[in-house]
């Protein structure tokens, strides 16, 4: 279900620009060295929803997917005809959760069972309530985290792989 290889699917700075709609180049190797000068565009959040959904489509389920930023909020959210009602906010407060603690679905599961008294504080600090389990994936450049999606909809193992499709290089 899940791998341990890191999620390195956006480009750093020196990479920004050789792809359309990228920003500008910029020469040389990157210039921040933990790729912390760009942030997730909504061009790419878009396109996370959009290889999600058809990932979606193709198990034959209706999601909700959301992108967050490295400070968990919104960027992006994207509702299939006939998802749940409640999926966006499930989606929006599955990906909050990775971000804010810094951890996949997976590994916020495991901290909830863990760590049961931290995961109660942490949930209580959160603007969203933390939703432990599969359907929400780090989002990486390099080793910097710049957000998380989170997809509701389908069984949690169907949300991960939307995630994941989601993440995946298109």
């Amino acid at each position: 279900m899940t791998s341990s290889r890191p999620r390195q699917l956006f480009p750093t700075c020196g990479e920004v620009g050789r792809r359309p709609g990228m920003g500008r180049p910029q020469p040389g190797p990157c210039p921040c060295e933990t790729c912390t000068g760009v942030p997730l565009t909504l061009h790419e959040t878009q396109d996370v929803i959009a290889r999600a959904h058809a990932k979606a489509g193709d198990l034959g389920i209706r999601v909700t997917v959301a992108v967050v930023d490295e400070g968990g909020l919104l960027i992006a959210l994207g509702r299939m005809d006939g998802a749940t009602s409640l999926s966006p906010q499930i989606a929006e407060a599955k990906a909050v959760g990775a971000v804010m603690l810094g951890r996949d679905g997976v590994g916020l599961a495991e901290l909830s069972k863990d760590r049961p008294g931290f995961f109660s504080v942490a949930d209580r600090l959160v603007r969203l309530p933390i939703v432990p389990g599969l359907g929400s994936v780090l989002i990486k450049r390099g080793d910097h985290v710049l957000g998380a999606v989170g997809v509701s909809g389908g069984r949690p193992e169907q949300d991960l792989e939307c995630a994941e499709a989601g993440l995946s290089a298109g």
